[in-house]
């Protein structure tokens, strides 16, 4: 799970104080032999199914894109688990902005 890369509700984008902590994770990366990755985009409970799973996908899609800008070479598969795997309560300001995420799982080559 990316603790510091978290999104504003309803957008996608990136914001600026993410940046550092996702090239950390790209400067990670280029220096291991990754056989894939997966990008796992996450929303709160508000709104509807569809429109949570798109917004899941496009979060996964934003940070993968941003791992290729930074010269990630390495197969990406894009997910959206939407509202259905929480890490916090939705009933708060605080737990919604948590499940407002994007978790990724590396597959290293040993």
């Amino acid at each position: 799970t990316l603790p510091d890369i978290l999104f504003q509700s309803g957008s996608a984008i990136l914001t600026p104080s993410s940046y550092n902590f996702l090239d950390s994770i790209s400067r990670f990366l280029s220096s291991v032999t990754v056989d894939s990755v997966i990008a796992d985009g996450h929303t709160d409970s508000i709104g509807t199914y569809e429109s949570n799973m798109k917004l899941g996908y496009e979060r996964a899609t934003s940070v993968t894109e941003y791992f290729r800008r930074k010269y990630i070479k390495t197969d990406f598969l894009i997910r959206s688990s939407s509202s259905l795997r929480p890490v916090a309560p939705n009933n708060t300001p605080e737990g919604r902005k948590r499940n407002r995420r994007v978790e990724i799982y590396l597959y290293v080559r040993e």
